[in-house]
Parts: structure tokens; sequence; C-alpha cells
């Protein structure tokens, strides 16, 4: 795993140098933003370039005098035809880059689609492409917070594959399980997270804080997201390709065919929405593959009621940390108006919460400063 790793690596390094690098140039040498944008599309293929180097060395190092000291006994063995290992190579190794791809996919019917209803209802270009760009604030966020559920997958990927090659049934059912539960829990905390902080985090990265509700809707897909590629590793190990064909070719369909509907209806809000429903498609068709290994986690009581008993809830640490983000978040953004619902939620006490009252008390101190503060302004 060393060389992969390393030119996984080296490749980031000189895809994020040489975007960087062309940013720097921009205002002085390069003054069109086309031509910025197309040297920092270049830095893909120029970093898989030094990629394929790093991992050519290794190949040459390791294929050096490969015999010496070496006792080598003929052994007849069926040799494959090239027929079957490019079916092989193309099935299997282009159902692993469609899936590793699904937001780009994703974003590409948003290309087709989305500005273009947008103007057939009457809205001017230059509005449609800055609502379009506002949308598209949403991948890169996506991409941020999937890193975690994306690694969980690739690490567990060589103990699965080692447990399905030896029939250990139960030690494969025991670790896909482990590897949903955690992406589950890890996945819905960044989700939370990233909703929390999304006012200041849109501000800080790209200078106002347009296209919240667009941008909130979409980061929900980073629960949907993460889970299918924790599913997607568990299908690979198995080499159960036509699984996530299926459930890919589902999800795509369900993102075209609502897509501008629901843009027509609610505008770039809609391109959000259709892009968390093909995502939930997606992840509800591959979910009933794994029918087995999905009811032992959703029915795991030990998993729940561990994380139940756990300190930072019993201390009510955790859940005051998410009701003090949701109440900075409503009130920053909402100001005394909209999240009802959530007021309401948050007034019923039907589930005790340890540290529930000190967090209610919070939330009515912060209201009451920001309201006082407001009435001060204004006077």
């Amino acid at each position: 795993m060393m060389p992969t790793a390393i030119s996984q690596v080296v490749e980031q390094v000189v895809r994020v140098a040489v975007i960087l690098f062309v940013a720097s140039l921009f205002g002085s040498t390069i003054s069109d933003y086309y031509t910025m944008g197309t040297w920092a599309m270049s830095s893909a293929t120029i970093a898989a370039v030094f990629a394929i180097l790093v991992m050519l060395y290794y190949v040459l190092k390791e294929t050096k005098d490969p015999l010496d000291s070496l006792t080598i006994t003929p052994v007849e063995m069926e040799v494959p035809t090239f027929g079957h290992l490019f079916k092989r190579f193309a099935f299997e190794g282009g159902t692993i880059c469609l899936l590793s791809s699904i937001l780009v996919l994703f974003q590409l019917v948003d290309s087709f689609s989305v500005y273009n209803v947008l103007t057939d209802q009457g809205m001017l270009p230059e509005v449609a492409k800055d609502l379009k760009g506002i949308y598209d604030r949403g991948q890169p966020l996506v991409q941020l917070g999937m890193v975690v559920g994306v690694g969980f997958s690739s690490s567990y990927m060589p103990m699965l594959s080692r447990a399905f090659k030896k029939g250990h049934d139960l030690e494969f059912k025991r670790l896909s399980a482990s590897l949903l539960r955690m992406t589950m829990t890890f996945s819905v905390v960044a989700t939370m997270g990233m909703i929390a902080i999304l006012s200041w985090l849109n501000t800080a990265l790209f200078g106002d804080a347009k296209g919240q509700a667009v941008l909130l809707v979409y980061v929900t897909s980073i629960f949907f997201a993460s889970v299918i590629m924790s599913l997607h590793g568990i299908f690979q190990s198995q080499h159960q390709y036509p699984k996530t064909l299926l459930a890919l070719t589902a999800g795509l369909a369900v993102k075209a065919s609502t897509n501008y509907l629901f843009v027509a209806m609610f505008g770039t809000l809609g391109a959000s929405l259709a892009t968390a429903l093909g995502l939930l498609v997606m992840m509800g068709v591959m979910m009933a593959f794994a029918k087995d290994i999905m009811t032992s986690v959703l029915r795991d009581g030990n998993f729940y009621a561990a994380t139940c008993r756990h300190r930072t809830w019993h201390d009510g640490h955790c859940f005051g940390i998410i009701i003090r983000s949701m109440a900075f978040y409503r009130h920053a953004r909402f100001k005394n108006d909209g999240l009802c619902l959530f007021n309401r939620l948050c007034l019923y006490r039907s589930c005790d919460f340890p540290g529930w009252n000190d967090e209610m008390e919070f939330i009515h101190q912060t209201r009451m400063g920001i309201n006082s503060k407001r009435k001060e302004f204004i006077t």
C-alpha cells in the first residue's frame, strides 16, 4: 500500500500547488477568468502524470533483478485472455470511477438543466448565472464533509476483502456493521456541524452569506454520500459491482427526472432537493441489497445504548453543543422568524435529556441579549 499512498499524496500536493500558482498569477499575468479556470483544471492532468511517474518508479524498483536468489518451479496455470481482463477492467473499474464521481455526475445534470430552466422561467441570464454559481458552492462543502466517510471505507477494504476471501462470514458481517455504524455516526456529526456553521463558513469562503437555504439542503448530502461510499466498499470487497451500478443508475435517473420539475418550482433550491433525493434513493437501493447487514446495524440495541450512556451525552454536553449551534444559527440567520417547528421541538419535554434546562436557559439568555442589542441599535 505504500507506493499507492505516496502516489496519491504526490498527486494531491502537485494539484494544489498548480492551482495556487495559477491563482497567484491572476491579475498580473492572467487577466481572464476562463484562462485561469483552464489552467486550474489542467492541474488534475499534471498531477496525474506525477502520480504515474511515482508508481513507475516503484514498479521498476520492485522488478529490478527479480530472479536473484529465487528458485522458480514451473507451474501450469490458466492465463486469462485479454478480452477477459479488459471486460473486468471496464466493468469493475468503470463502476468504481462512476461512483467516486457521483457528485460530479449530479453536477453534470445540473449544468444541462438549472441555467436553462431558470432562463426559461423568465430570469435574466446574469441573475441565473449568479444563482447557479451560488448553488455550486455546495459541492466542495459536501466533499469536505465526506472525508471521514471515505477514509473509513478505504481503511476497512483490506480487512473486508480478507474476511470474504477466507470465507469468514461472521467476521465479514461484523466488520461491515462496524464500518456502517462509524460512518453513520461521523457523517451525522459532520452534517450537523456543517449546518451549524454554514452561515459563517459561507461568508468566510465566498465573501457573502447568499444561498443559505439552498446550501442547507445541499449539505445534507454528506450523510447520504458517506453511507453510499461505505456500502460500495462492502459490495466491492464481495465483487458485487452490479448492485452498485444498479443503485447508481437509479440515483441518476431520479436526479435527472426530478431536476427540471423541482428547479421550475423552487429554483436552485429545487436542484438541491433533487440532489438529496437522488442520493437518498441510491442509498436506499444499496441498503436493500445489504439487507442482512443493515438489519444488524439498525437493530443493534447495544450500539445505541452505549451511545446514550456515554458520559458526554449523560452530562448533556454533546446535546448542548448541538442546541447551542442551532440556536446561534437560528438567531444569526433567521432573526426572530422561521424555524417555529424547531422551537416547538425544543420545548417538547417528552424526552428528558440531562442538561436540557441549562441549554434552554442558554437559548433564552441568547435570545434576550440579541433582542436587547437590536433595540439599542434601533433607538
